[in-house]
């Protein structure tokens, strides 16, 4: 088991991750240059994503988000793991999405997933109990190409 101290550092890294890319994203959703930082800076809390909703940009539900997969090497955020398709949590799929993929709108508490649903209906999927090696870069790189986004390691933060 993790120790508590441990969790607790691990916690920190991923909201720090999740803010830097939450900002990074929000730059780059809007076609717009990232702000220049401001006197008091706008946080999310980590636990505050897994209550977002998923759309499409059309505003159909998508799923919601059941885990966010971090590389701790580059100190990135590599894929978020959505449930989608069951009636609730019963024969959900769970399917992985490049993190560039995902646009936010906190002010609706909405990620915006820009996938068609008919390609994430067809993507790669597992079972909850059978969570593949999401580190493997191979893999990686088949998720990233069926959905037509450069493998995070080799896109530009």
């Amino acid at each position: 088991m993790m120790r508590k101290g441990t969790f607790i550092a691990v916690l920190t890294i991923l909201s720090a991750v999740l803010v830097a890319e939450a900002l990074a994203q929000s730059g780059r959703a809007s076609g717009q240059a990232t702000p220049a930082p401001t006197s008091e800076a706008t946080l999310l809390r980590s636990s505050t994503l897994f209550s977002y909703r998923v759309k499409s940009p059309q505003g159909e539900n998508l799923g919601k988000v059941e885990e966010v997969m971090i590389d701790m090497e580059l100190k990135r955020i590599a894929y978020a793991v959505l449930s989608f398709g069951g009636f609730w949590g019963l024969g959900d799929k769970w399917v992985p999405v490049p993190w560039d993929a995902l646009a936010f709108k906190p002010d609706e508490k909405v990620l915006i997933l820009n996938i068609d649903k008919e390609k994430l209906q067809k993507a790669p999927n597992f079972e909850k109990a059978t969570l593949p090696e999401l580190a493997n870069r191979e893999w990686g790189a088949v998720i990233h190409t069926y959905y037509g986004y450069p493998p995070y390691w080799e896109a530009k933060p």
